[in-house]
């Protein structure tokens, strides 16, 4: 989980949104599949910030 993560942010930060965006959504997948809630709030966010990398600031605004 703290790998895909990882990737997602390090993906965000070098401009690889859709990589991330896989790696992220695969962290909210497991996570809540799993009921560990405790972590969502992060991996929503992380989501919400490469959006708003990426220029999707509607999808931003319903991630946050």
């Amino acid at each position: 989980m703290e790998t895909a993560y990882t990737l997602a942010v390090n993906f965000r930060r070098a401009g690889l949104y859709v990589q991330a965006e896989k790696m992220i959504d695969e962290v909210i997948a497991i996570e809540t599949a799993n009921g560990l809630r405790q972590n969502l709030p992060e991996a929503h966010y992380e989501r919400g910030q490469l959006l708003v990398a990426a220029g999707r600031f509607a999808d931003a605004r319903t991630a946050l």
